[in-house]
């Protein structure tokens, strides 16, 4: 089970780089404050720390976060936003391929045998 919670956690946190990156592109833009760089950095700092340790507890924060900025987006949208169709598809291709379990150390590559 928590391999699961730190692969949505790792899913997570790259969907919500994405989510920041057109926050930044907005603020440069004047379509956002300031306070976007505060989301930046506290999503920076969770992600630091979930791909640095693969903890639970940073999973479930950046998870709870990311699906904060996701939900307020869509409220502030109205759900019209095309990209929350988007970020949804990216989160659940990145939990799908960061759920799947790891080839065992020492396996030969498909293809490669004789």
């Amino acid at each position: 089970m928590g391999r699961y919670i730190i692969a949505a956690g790792l899913a997570a946190s790259e969907v919500g780089g994405l989510m920041m990156i057109f926050g930044v592109i907005g603020l440069a833009a004047g379509r956002k404050s300031w306070a976007i760089l505060v989301d930046v950095l506290l999503l920076a700092g969770l992600a630091a720390w979930l791909w640095w340790r693969r903890s639970l507890v940073a999973a479930g924060l950046t998870l709870a976060f990311v699906a904060y900025e996701y939900g307020y987006l869509a409220y502030v949208s109205g759900g019209s936003n095309s990209w929350l169709t988007t970020y949804l598809v990216l989160f659940v291709v990145a939990l799908a391929a960061h759920a799947r379990k790891p080839k065992p150390t020492g396996a030969v590559p498909t293809g490669s045998r004789p």
